[in-house]
């Protein structure tokens, strides 16, 4: 097949014709009729896609190979996207491998089917008629094969093209361009990129690859040295390659005497060689500088922190799975030329084939590597980040990210949640952390994220967070207290994390981890979220924190706390029509109508909402005004400890005001199973007289909880 050249070396910029059968490619949105959106968006429970429709389209083209008379006809007669079809049917061809010669002089038939809209107007505009296009899709038949067939097709309101980068992530022009990232960062340390640059003295890892030469290549004993360094983060995936890969005690010494690169998996190979290329002479992979078979994991699992933070930069294959698929092949070349239509879009690019955009985290996204529980950490911790996709390379740094179509090469962009600020004095002059309120809000949004995410192993879940905690640590300053994934000072708001339910998703089913206590969000292997603490309180008391193991291996076990206690059947016996409880049960498979009825069952009061109200006059009486409250539905387990019954979390309730009080004096109030009349209380009518005494049932009497 003769080698594809560009469209725009085959127009003069002057012809915008289109045949009859292309005006049938038009986006008109008075045609979009209601049909479900594409699989890979099927069951995203971010996305709200109700709503979405499409432009059906009868678009056929019959050709033959290996000249298209059809197209060449149309093209004689200037229509500019015949001659885009025709550049894409080649590259098509070109890109596929085929032992079947008879390809060569086939019948061709190319059917589209359906133009979709963009996502993001189906999302945030009201009307179908706002909706702008996005990509047609059909199918490509060539003789006895066929294969889909998609065709970008953005609107250009200026007629401007976007261009795309060059094909092969390894040339000197896009190895140019990620050196002119690093550049650029490094060298502004002083400005826009202060919060890139690490300040303090770095200390290299344990072991380091030395990738001076990428044919062979040696580990190395650091001895703590002042090594610059980069990182591979990357999935190590289901196949063998990289377990098989790994370092154990048998093979450190050959590790340290030299080893060829070529015997490492495609993914660990592709990072030594780009690493190489941007000027690194050694690059840590856990895989390799960590001896696998040894006690040493522990050790250095908790020093992620540093190591990430201290490398000049990560490299994040974000589109590879695992290990063994590499992830600096060359991309086909694309094709793809501005053509004006007669509709409302009149400007359209269009590029085949589909061009994959670098989406490193959030909804976006669909990457192995952004639903890893540990590479969560490695993106947070890092200060440059280089991801390699499937079509293009975008860089991350603290001050902002590049792409190859980026002017200037990195376009500024506030810090937020995408990493964590290197110290405290960053802190103080960003207005994402800037208090300590926001930074715990930060840590719920963060683990709220991570909880997304999956683990190999469940025991990993603290481990693999070590690093973020320990930086949450430092950013909080004044010895703030760290329990396995909590914060002493924000321990009861904390423990009112609640499973989030999964929109357009079948619930899967919640099979608590044995590995940690059932009141600790890390038992569960689903998303869960915090609501929001601001204006929280508790009169909470913590008696004891119960732990088990020694060093590293030990985990808080249990939680000694007083709190208020009461039956969770006074919700079901003794509720106002007006006050709403919430209840969120940590499984699907447990009923709350069922455990209202069960005499153990009980709620533990953690916290109350305050509404601009003092917290002090809150603990001195707080029935007197009742308020939003929060508390953890629990239940015995059959065990005691130091006299005191265990029990496990079952979920979490809310209750929820929805009256004012009218105050009248505590004379005037008496009821049932009340020891005494408080000091004050708010009542008026038959019905606020009935919600006190559900509040003053609640505040009853304090009682000592054991919570495994």
């Amino acid at each position: 097949m003769s080698q594809l050249k560009d469209i725009r070396d085959r127009t003069d910029g002057s012809s915008n014709k289109l045949c009859r059968r292309c005006l049938l490619l038009r986006f008109d949105t008075s045609a979009i009729i209601d049909a479900p959106p594409p699989p890979r968006l099927q069951g995203r429970d971010d996305l709200d896609l109700d709503e979405y429709g499409i432009v059906p389209l009868k678009f056929v083209l019959n050709d033959v190979l290996p000249g298209f008379p059809e197209l060449e006809k149309s093209i004689a007669a200037g229509c500019r996207m015949c001659l885009f079809l025709k550049n894409a049917l080649l590259n098509q061809l070109e890109s596929t491998t085929t032992e079947d010669s008879s390809v060569a002089a086939s019948n061709v038939q190319l059917m589209l089917s359906e133009f979709h809209p963009d996502l993001g107007t189906v999302q945030f505009t009201d009307r179908r008629e706002d909706w702008l296009p996005s990509h047609i899709v059909g199918e490509l038949c060539i003789g006895t094969m066929s294969w889909p067939f998609s065709i970008y097709a953005e609107h250009r309101t200026d007629g401007r093209y976007t261009g795309f980068p060059n094909p092969d992530p390894m040339s000197d022009q896009s190895i140019k361009r990620m050196k002119t990232y690093l550049d650029i960062c490094v060298q502004n340390h002083d400005t826009h990129h202060s919060e890139c640059q690490y300040t303090g003295q770095i200390a290299a890892p344990l072991r380091l690859l030395n990738i001076q030469d990428t044919k062979t290549v040696r580990l190395e004993e650091t001895d703590g040295k002042n090594l610059q360094y980069a990182i591979l983060s990357y999935c190590w995936g289901a196949a063998k390659s990289v377990f098989d890969s790994r370092t154990v005690l048998a093979n450190l010494p050959g590790r340290l005497a030299g080893f060829p690169a070529d015997s490492l998996p495609p993914t660990l190979q592709d990072s030594i060689t780009l690493s190489h290329r941007l000027g690194a002479t050694h690059i840590w992979i856990d895989a390799l500088c960590i001896v696998q078979d040894s006690g040493e994991w522990i050790h250095e699992s908790q020093k992620m922190l540093q190591y990430y933070e201290m490398a000049s930069f990560t490299i994040v294959p974000i589109d590879s799975s695992g290990a063994e698929q590499g992830f600096l092949e060359k991309r086909p070349g694309w094709v793809w030329d501005i053509i004006s239509w007669p509709s409302s879009y009149n400007h359209l690019q269009v590029s085949f084939p589909s061009y994959k955009t670098v989406h490193e985290t959030g909804p976006a996204t669909s990457s192995a590597w952004a639903s890893r529980g540990w590479t969560f950490q490695e993106r947070l911790l890092s200060s440059r980040l280089i991801f390699v996709g499937k079509d293009e390379v975008v860089f991350r740094c603290r001050a902002g990210y590049g792409r190859h179509a980026s002017r200037p090469p990195i376009v500024l962009e506030s810090l937020g949640s995408y990493f964590l600020p290197l110290s405290p004095a960053q802190v103080a002059n960003s207005i994402d952390w800037n208090s300590f309120e926001m930074i715990l809000t930060k840590w719920y949004q963060l683990i709220g994220e991570y909880s997304e995410r999956s683990l190999t192993k469940q025991s990993d879940k603290l481990i693999a967070l070590s690093g973020v905690a320990t930086k949450i640590g430092q950013l909080i300053g004044n010895n703030e207290k760290y329990l396995d994934g909590f914060w002493e000072s924000d321990l009861w708001h904390g423990l009112t994390w609640r499973r989030v339910t999964a929109r357009g998703r079948s619930s899967r089913p919640t099979l608590k981890s044995e590995e940690f206590p059932t009141w600790s969000w890390c038992c569960m292997n689903q998303p869960l979220a915090w609501q929001d603490g601001t204006g929280s309180v508790s009169d909470a008391r913590m008696i004891e924190v119960v732990r088990e193991g020694t060093g590293l291996d030990q985990k808080v076990k249990m939680l000694v706390l007083e709190n208020w206690v009461f039956p969770i059947q006074v919700l079901a016996t003794q509720l106002p029509r007006d006050i709403e409880i919430d209840v969120s049960l940590d499984s699907i498979s447990t009923s709350s109508a069922d455990l209202f009825k069960l005499a153990d069952v009980r709620v533990v009061l953690l916290t109350a909402y305050l509404d601009g109200d003092q917290e002090e006059e809150w603990k001195k009486n707080p029935a007197a005004k009742p308020h939003d409250v929060c508390g953890l539905i629990v239940e015995p387990i059959g065990q005691d400890y130091d006299g005191q019954k265990v029990y496990r979390r079952l979920g979490v309730v809310d209750i929820l005001l929805g009256f004012e009080f009218t105050p009248i004096t505590a004379g005037e109030y008496s009821g049932e199973g009340f020891d005494q009349s408080p000091t004050s209380v708010q009542i008026g009518n038959l019905e606020d007289r009935t919600r006190a005494l559900l509040y003053h049932k609640m505040y009853l009497e304090k009682d000592i909880v054991v919570l495994g």
